[in-house]
């Protein structure tokens, strides 16, 4: 996801993208199937996003649907290798009526394809992209690797990103908080916060302790805006 609520964005170094993960990854041990989120501000609900986690012939794919009511609508898919390295992003989707487009692959320790995205005077701006990037995250994949992480108290990790939104690489920082009890739609869940910082905006995930981990709920630091699991 990018360029809205849950922008995010990470790693530079010269090395095949398949041949490491910047994250200790294990996509297996994360939950397979369907997760669906209310998006709300305090008092009222202003939008959904609903996920897929699955199987794939190359290895893994996740799949994203995020709707903010009059501001955002985007479908995204992300596919990686069984070992967690990114292979493809495709995104589509409207910022305030503004259609935007990621087409990206990645191989190599490059990225190649294209991203045009909504500016804030509501022209659009475009990238043709191919870059040198190295084992990286692109900033729509966190939340799909982040319940695959090996979390104990303490437990941090630096990494990079890649925006596609900026056609940059930002360093970033995930790191266990503590534990918490997230009371949700979904039920009551024991999960470890989990901080991100570096992005656009300070991030608090919360995954459950008992496996097979998911992510329960997202808060976007210093703002009201949060997702929380419905079912």
């Amino acid at each position: 996801m990018k360029r809205r609520a849950l922008a995010l964005a990470f790693l530079a170094a010269a090395v095949p993208a398949a041949a490491q993960s910047p994250l200790p990854v294990d996509l297996g041990a994360r939950a397979v199937g369907s997760d669906s989120f209310t998006i709300r501000v305090p008092g009222r609900e202003v939008g959904y996003q609903r996920t897929r986690f699955e199987p794939s012939a190359a290895g893994w794919r996740y799949i994203d649907q995020t709707v903010m009511t009059g501001r955002v609508e985007q479908n995204t898919t992300v596919e990686f290798t069984r070992d967690g390295a990114l292979l493809r992003v495709e995104q589509r989707g409207t910022s305030r009526g503004v259609p935007m487009a990621t087409d990206l692959t990645y191989g190599g320790g490059r990225v190649k394809g294209r991203s045009s995205n909504p500016a804030a005077d509501g022209s659009v701006t475009v990238f043709e992209i191919d870059s040198a990037v190295g084992a990286v995250v692109d900033d729509n994949a966190l939340v799909a690797l982040a319940p695959a992480l090996p979390f104990v108290a303490g437990a941090g990790w630096n990494f990079t990103v890649f925006s596609s939104g900026q056609n940059q690489l930002i360093p970033m920082t995930l790191a266990v908080a503590g534990r918490d009890t997230v009371d949700a739609p979904a039920g009551r869940f024991d999960a470890w916060r989990v901080t991100v910082t570096g992005g656009p905006a300070p991030l608090a995930i919360f995954v459950t302790t008992a496996a097979p981990q998911r992510v329960v709920r997202i808060e976007v630091v210093g703002s009201p805006l949060e997702f929380v699991l419905a079912q």
